[in-house]
C-alpha cells in the first residue's frame, strides 16, 4: 500500500487481490486515503483481479462519505474481471471506474464540487449504511 500525491490528487496504490487475509489492511488503507486533505482521491487498482464483498462495501461507503465531505473518489487500473465483480455488486453506480490512470486523473482534474452535489441529490441513500470506521474499530 502506498499513498502518493500527484497534481493535487491523493492516489492509493493497491496491487493485490482483496481477500479475507488482507481485507483489514485494505480497509485501513482506504481509511487513510479518505482522511487526506485533498478533495480529489483515486484508488489505483492495477493488478487487482478480485475484491471480496466486504471490501466492495467499504469502497461504496467511502464514496458515499466522500460526497458528504465534498470529495470525489474514482478507481483506476480496473481489469475486466474486477470490473465485472464491481458492476455485479452495484459498485459501478457508486464509483466511476477507469481502465487507465491517465483517464482517471483527467476526470478528477475537471471535476467540480457543484457537479457532484447535483448528481448525488438523493443524498446517497442507495448505499449501505455500514461505516468505514477507523482501523482500530472492528
Amino acid at each position: 500500500m502506498l499513498i502518493i500525491c500527484e497534481k493535487n490528487i491523493a492516489i492509493l496504490c493497491w496491487s493485490c487481490n482483496v481477500t479475507l487475509h488482507n481485507m483489514d489492511d485494505f480497509r485501513h488503507a482506504l481509511w487513510k486515503l479518505m482522511h487526506r486533505r485533498e478533495q480529489r482521491l483515486m484508488l489505483d487498482l492495477q493488478g487487482v483481479m478480485y475484491m471480496n464483498s466486504a471490501a466492495i462495501t467499504w469502497l461504496m461507503e467511502a464514496c458515499r462519505q466522500g460526497v458528504g465531505h465534498q470529495r470525489r473518489i474514482v478507481a483506476a487500473g480496473i481489469q475486466s474481471s474486477l470490473e465485472v465483480i464491481l458492476n455485479l455488486a452495484g459498485a459501478g453506480a457508486a464509483i466511476q471506474l477507469f481502465r487507465y490512470r491517465s483517464a482517471a486523473i483527467d476526470d478528477l482534474r475537471s471535476w467540480s464540487v457543484r457537479e457532484e452535489w447535483r448528481a448525488w441529490d438523493d443524498g446517497g441513500q442507495r448505499f449501505s449504511r455500514a461505516r468505514l470506521g477507523s482501523p482500530q474499530q472492528s
